[in-house]
């Protein structure tokens, strides 16, 4: 798949927000934090090519097997 650092770089937040995600407070977590990676997604901003490109074939991936919603 990819190589742990670029992982952990670019999906740190959904992890830990994965983790938070059974309680009513983690909920809003994980909405606030997958809103603001969407915003920084679209725009393309500040990310290193390869990442961004990983991060869009590991998003399109989660959604089709219905893991990942945002």
């Amino acid at each position: 798949m990819y190589r742990k650092s670029n992982t952990i770089r670019c999906f740190g937040t959904f992890f830990f927000a994965f983790r938070e995600k059974r309680t009513k407070v983690g909920k809003k977590v994980l909405e606030k934090r997958t809103k603001t990676v969407k915003k920084s997604w679209k725009n393309g901003q500040k990310q290193s090519k390869k990442c961004w490109k990983n991060g869009q074939t590991y998003l399109r991936d989660k959604k089709k097997h219905g893991i990942l919603r945002i």
